[in-house]
């Protein structure tokens, strides 16, 4: 999975992880919010599989939900100075507690 992100964004300390209570995305270029739980929800992604899907995230904003939608702070537009290709190869499944 590879999107083009905007640079500017990406400047401060990231993760990639699983999605945790109080997660969000901005959804427009407003700056709106939504809950990550309603956007894995519209977005139709089983219950059972939401605990699996990797996450690009700046503290608790989501910026991208790997394989199905970026963060709109995120997309490059003619403001950004320049632009980072963010590469995701690896599993989508949730490390077991034990591994």
């Amino acid at each position: 999975y590879t999107k083009l992100m905007n640079c500017d964004i990406l400047k401060d300390k990231l993760s990639v992880r699983h999605r945790r209570s109080g997660d969000y995305m901005i959804i427009d270029s407003t700056g709106r919010k939504k809950k990550l739980k309603d956007m894995l929800i519209d977005l139709k992604i089983p219950r059972e599989d939401r605990d699996d899907i990797m996450l690009l995230a700046k503290g608790q904003e989501i910026l991208w939900i790997v394989g199905y939608r970026m963060s709109e702070r995120c997309k490059v537009d003619k403001s950004a100075s320049e632009a980072y290709r963010v590469t995701f190869t690896g599993k989508l499944r949730r490390m077991e507690k034990n591994e």
